[in-house]
């Protein structure tokens, strides 16, 4: 006759899967956080992790809020819980703000449109020169890339459709009349490969914008580890309060 298993086994089996489960954000933060610091030593020389100090400081952040949330589910300290996962929704509702506030500012082109401070803070001299430079060096306008780099070429390898370029011989040619007379987006345009676009604003408002994509990924992440989170703290919780209850029917 097979043996019945206890409710006290199940509930340990199922508390190790949660404790397993807790940890699984440590693991893919310190994954990312592994692969921040290697690219803060070795340098942004690809210009396409503005402020890389700050995303440093963000992954420590991150890595050390998960560290502490695992260790809350596994000694079942319910104040750390309460601290940990309130400052993991604060975290996810300011990243979710911020790249909401600048992708609806407008038309993923026009760098006008975009918010002083976001272009204040991402379009500084240092990154945007790496990355004009990684732009010739690896010739991303010539390669056919994945989805951020057709974004990085719209904005970047092309002159802007609304002056009015018609490409002949895989040459753009300058037109006769319209909006390249007015617009220095349009006089900035150029036929030499190192030059190209790199100048415009289209192209700044493309950089601008693929860092925001880089963003959605991290809060993507979090959003998931915050969903692990909510099972985990409320299995923990629902321990606790068996436990307690366990011990006022002994007594």
């Amino acid at each position: 006759m097979a043996r019945e298993i206890s409710p006290a086994t199940t509930r340990r089996v199922l508390f190790t899967l949660v404790a397993v489960a807790s940890t699984i954000p440590v693991f893919f933060s310190g994954y990312y956080l592994a692969k921040t610091i290697i690219l803060f030593i070795r340098g942004n020389s690809d210009g396409t992790h503005p402020h890389l100090e700050t995303e440093l400081g963000f992954t420590i952040f991150a890595f050390v809020l998960f560290l502490l949330g695992s260790i809350a589910i596994v000694s079942r300290v319910k104040p750390l819980q309460v601290i940990c996962i309130t400052t993991l929704v604060i975290t996810v509702v300011l990243i979710l703000a911020g790249t909401v506030a600048i992708e609806s500012s407008g038309a993923y082109y026009q760098l006008e449109e975009y918010p002083r401070w976001a272009k204040n803070f991402i379009l500084n001299d240092i990154d945007w020169g790496g990355f004009q430079r990684y732009m010739i060096r690896e010739k991303i306008c010539e390669k056919p890339g994945g989805k951020n780099e057709l974004f990085l070429q719209g904005g970047c390898c092309s002159p802007p459709t609304y002056c009015g370029y018609r490409e002949m011989n895989k040459t753009w040619i300058v037109p006769k009349s319209g909006e390249y007379y007015q617009d220095n987006n349009c006089m900035m345009w150029s036929n030499d490969d190192d030059k190209l676009c790199y100048n415009c604003n289209t192209c700044k408002a493309a950089y601008l914008i693929n860092y925001v994509h880089g963003w959605n990924t991290i809060l993507f992440y979090m959003f998931i580890a915050l969903v692990i989170w909510i099972g985990c703290f409320n299995f923990s919780f629902g321990a606790n309060n068996e436990n307690n209850q366990g011990r006022q029917q002994t007594v």
